[in-house]
């Protein structure tokens, strides 16, 4: 999903300076998100005080994806969004807990698709040429969909 508002980004025109896509996952590894968004500051310096310094020069969206735990926004060097910078940041987590210890201002629950609409999404993204390849695929390309419902 946040790479789909990631990608929706880039090709639009909008009124942020830079969009910013970290994948956080787990383990949480503070260094590792800091080498990615001092890439796409293009800074050659990875660290808080450096990437807090490029943030604040600009209007910034900041996507942080899979998130299993609060991330210390300042240990990282990214500053408050607010009035001044009308920032934004946007994380997508499983747990109702992370938005809590992250103190969301707005919460959006994204439901499961039923099993039926995730096998048409699957089968209309694949195409029957894919599906009908081998015999070994439709079974595992449900398996895949299931995932999805």
């Amino acid at each position: 999903l946040m790479k789909r508002i990631n990608n929706e980004f880039l090709k639009g025109t909008h009124e942020f300076d830079v969009i910013i896509w970290v994948v956080v996952s787990k383990p949480l590894n503070v260094p590792r998100i800091q080498k990615e968004i001092a890439a796409r500051l293009g800074l050659s310096v990875v660290d808080a005080k450096h990437i807090f310094e490029g943030l604040m020069k600009k209007k910034f969206v900041l996507l942080l994806d899979d998130m299993w735990e609060r991330l210390d926004l300042e240990m990282v060097g990214i500053p408050t969004p607010g009035n001044q910078n009308r920032s934004k940041i946007l994380f997508s987590t499983r747990s109702e807990a992370v938005c809590g210890d992250m103190e969301a201002d707005k919460m959006i629950k994204v439901e499961c698709l039923k099993w039926d609409e995730a096998w048409n999404l699957f089968q209309n993204k694949v195409g029957e040429v894919a599906l009908n390849s081998h015999l070994e695929i439709p079974g595992l390309a449900q398996e895949v969909a299931k995932e999805c419902a």
